[in-house]
């Protein structure tokens, strides 16, 4: 589909004079102007504590506005007033006229002061935030033979799309017009940050569904507006538009096309270097595309992302989780050491009680449908190498302990796992889960006969493989003494 209206001379000229614009029109806080919304996919976030084992990395915007206190004032005490005469009714007849005239006259002066003059950057953008908030199903037509009056008809699914569609791009082009007619004043700067804000946001979302061109225009007005000037709150926020539409397309992508997650991943990490006064923001960024690079397989672009927020945002709230993370990328090749923890039975186990065995060490949690569906296969892995030393050690993360009696029972799990009575410690909060940086289940480790991790994560399709050769070295009749006491 064409970007309808979209002025390539324009935004050309804008490119071009982009390092001419007058510094400051951009502050890199966000604006509080009454046309802007707020609203946006994953626009500003804060991590919050997961509540369970599947959690996942969801970015929230808000913005948190407050008014200053105004001083109580105490009424005077007034005095008692004369009692009035009562009016006649052709005096009441001329007060309520004058009355009604008087409200007229209110009403026209408050809708001529609300209403900004057709034209002016305040009009367009006030028209901007209409087509924003009014619902795309539903439309006003006129009423044939009757001027001024409307009807309001209900769009079918698709013609409401279709709605959404016309009301972005209009919002474009309207967004490029306030954008021309106020760059050059430092006075209208709020009304440039808000026309930035719009034109970004229409960008990204016709870009996710499927205009390349609003892709690279988005990327285009990215650069020019940091190349402008590189702390502007315009400069920030397009560049935060481009990071979260790599985000939502290599979501929709998944493990059918990891190069988005990659692309993902690289955005991250240049907001995060052209940006780093925005810590939140960036090592927010960084801790989701890390996250889903994970999901995806691409190890190495998790571990650059972590490793960025490590290195550039120490104070960030989510320097703790980035340790445990990188904890675990970085076990392959490593000693397991730092693992043991009481079981749900009452006893207690530790990784050095199964030395000369292979471990298989399996993270889960009754509430995950994918660790259900792996079951069979995993215990399937189980009986087929026990004769040849495997061990297989769960780490649950379930929070209720009837509900993890009940599932093993019924799914006849028969190897030890990991399951702390104090509740404070279940969950994501396992200790073990907590040191590694695991929030996400099911996970699966391999662990060889010297206690070397030999994979973080194992590819269940891989056991035979692996569990075939040299892994596994003892015969049943040695596996007695791995038990847990």
């Amino acid at each position: 589909m064409r970007d309808v209206g979209i002025n390539a001379d324009f935004w050309s000229g804008l490119v071009l004079v982009a390092c001419v614009f007058v510094a400051g029109c951009g502050e890199s806080s966000t604006p509080q102007s009454q046309f802007v919304t707020g609203e946006g996919d994953a626009a500003v976030a804060s991590e919050s504590t997961p509540t369970g084992p599947l959690s996942t990395n969801e970015i929230d915007g808000g913005v948190v506005t407050t008014a200053g206190e105004l001083p109580v004032l105490t009424p005077k005490a007034k005095k008692a007033a004369p009692a009035a005469k009562p009016l006649s009714e052709e005096a009441k007849e001329d007060l309520d006229a004058e009355l009604e005239d008087d409200q007229d006259v209110a009403a026209e002066e408050d809708d001529a002061a609300a209403a900004p003059e057709p034209g002016t950057p305040e009009f367009k953008l006030r028209e901007m935030a209409l087509l924003k908030a009014s619902p795309a199903h539903l439309i006003r037509e006129p009423i044939a033979g009757k001027p001024g009056e409307f009807k309001e008809v209900k769009l079918t699914p698709e013609e409401a799309a279709k709605e959404q569609l016309r009301r972005w791009h209009k919002t474009v082009d309207l967004a490029l017009e306030v954008i021309a007619e106020t760059k050059d004043n430092q006075e209208q700067a709020q009304l440039f940050n808000n026309a930035v804000y719009y034109l970004t946001e229409s960008r990204k979302q016709l870009a996710i569904r499927g205009e390349a061109d609003q892709a690279q225009l988005l990327s285009d007005n990215a650069e020019a507006l940091y190349k402008r000037d590189k702390t502007s709150f315009a400069a920030v926020e397009s560049a935060l538009r481009v990071v979260q539409l790599t985000q939502v397309l290599a979501a929709q992508a998944g493990r059918q096309d990891t190069k988005k997650a990659a692309t993902f991943a690289g955005q991250a990490r240049l907001f995060a270097e052209k940006f780093p006064q925005e810590t939140n923001r960036a090592a927010m960024n960084l801790m989701a595309a890390g996250r889903l690079c994970e999901q995806v397989g691409l190890i190495e672009d998790a571990t650059a992302c972590y490793t960025a927020i490590e290195e550039k945002f120490p104070d960030s709230p989510f320097q703790e989780t980035t340790a445990g993370v990188l904890r675990r990328l970085r076990l392959q090749g490593e000693k397991l050491t730092e693992f043991a923890g009481s079981t749900i039975d009452g006893g207690y186990i530790s990784i050095d009680q199964f030395a000369g065995h292979p471990v298989l060490v399996v993270f889960w949690a009754s509430n995950s449908q994918t660790f259900q569906n792996d079951l069979p296969q995993l215990q399937a892995i189980a009986q087929k190498y026990e004769d040849r030393g495997l061990m297989v050690v769960g780490v649950n993360l379930d929070k209720d302990q009837a509900t993890v009696d009940h599932f093993i029972e019924k799914h006849s799990i028969s190897w030890h796992n990991i399951f702390f009575s104090d509740v404070s410690s279940r969950g994501v909060n396992n200790p073990i889960a907590r040191h590694y940086g695991v929030t996400t289940v099911p996970q699966y480790w391999l662990v060889n006969a010297n206690g070397v991790v030999t994979a973080a994560p194992f590819d269940l399709k891989q056991a035979d493989t692996v569990l075939g050769g040299k892994i596994a070295v003892k015969p049943v009749s040695s596996t007695k003494s791995a038990k847990a006491e």
